[in-house]
């Protein structure tokens, strides 16, 4: 990117005054919050690398996200923001291409002089690495990883998939399970090794599949698997709903209460997220305030059951 992008830049851009553009940046009351928003993406789009004069007077939090936000991860974003504006700062969210952080991601969150980055993708090792060079507090939030440094907030995924056979096999009678996950992604092993060790130790069968796939799916059932446990809800949701007039169970992953009644399936596995998103806030005003340094902190939350019938969760 080019580092001569000025204020003149953003304001042609987006068709607004250079006044506009400056009182964004620097966060006035009287400039719309849509617009600072607009401001501050285009800043990112472009390159702009803020001088001390026009810098942003609040402290500064990068999120890293795909363009595929579930819906959880955007419920989590929102209590982020209201959290991390109780203390002055504000959320800048930056769009990734891929399924991972890149070293270019982290290079345009450095460029607004960013105090700390979340992320809910797994970070590239060059862009881990560019984040620890400039002693930047790194969270990785909703999944795990073992590289040093790395802080971490995430679900005990192979619970949840215990948790999911135990209610299959006690409470629906299953006496075939599937799981339905998807290629590639880490905590998607968890909870298929979760559910698989809790079947094995009933001595029900399982079958995998890594990608939802009706044909197969309709093969399963004529093959009398009524059981079946999905990597989140929206793969949970496009089961059961194909497959409205079969008797079929399913139990999905995320479970966010204010979302359950959009769907059909009997339940979801969840967390406390208010307290995982708490968890993530306290962990960054550590690293920030003794500048990254010290030993990664990780916090691994139990999951729980989220029963579809009258709205209300379960705890196990």
């Amino acid at each position: 990117m080019k580092n001569d992008i000025g204020l003149k830049h953003i304001a042609l851009e987006l068709k607004i005054s250079l006044v506009a553009v400056s009182r964004a940046l620097k966060d006035y009351d009287d400039i719309s919050e849509l617009t600072k928003h607009k401001v501050r993406q285009k800043a990112i789009e472009l390159g702009y690398v803020p001088r001390p004069v026009d810098k942003i007077k609040h402290k500064i939090i990068a999120v890293f996200v795909d363009s595929l936000v579930s819906a959880m991860f955007g419920m989590i974003t929102e209590k982020m923001i209201e959290e991390l504006k109780k203390r002055n700062y504000l959320i800048i969210l930056i769009p990734t291409a891929k399924n991972y952080v890149s070293k270019e991601n982290v290079k345009e969150a450095l460029k607004l002089s960013v105090d700390a980055m979340i992320s809910f993708l797994i970070p590239h090792d060059n862009a881990y690495e560019i984040s620890l060079l400039h002693q930047v507090p790194f969270l990785l939030f909703g999944r795990y990883d073992e590289r040093p440094k790395m802080n971490v907030v995430y679900m005990d995924d192979e619970q949840g998939g215990q948790i999911a056979a135990s209610y299959l096999i006690d409470e629906c009678h299953a006496t075939k399970l599937c799981y339905i996950g998807v290629d590639g992604i880490e905590c998607s092993l968890r909870r298929q090794q979760g559910f698989v060790e809790k079947a094995k130790q009933e001595g029900i069968e399982v079958t995998i599949l890594k990608e939802l796939q009706m044909r197969q799916v309709n093969e399963l059932i004529k093959m009398g698997y009524h059981w079946f446990f999905c990597f989140d809800d929206n793969l949970a949701n496009y089961l059961y709903d194909s497959q409205k007039s079969k008797d079929i169970h399913v139990i999905g992953f995320n479970g966010i209460s204010k979302f359950a009644q959009q769907f059909e399936f009997i339940a979801s596995i969840n967390a406390d997220y208010d307290q995982m998103v708490q968890d993530a806030v306290d962990i960054l005003m550590e690293k920030i305030a003794n500048k990254n340094q010290g030993e990664a902190i990780i916090k691994k939350h139990q999951t729980r059951l989220c029963k579809k019938e009258n709205n209300h969760e379960n705890k196990n």
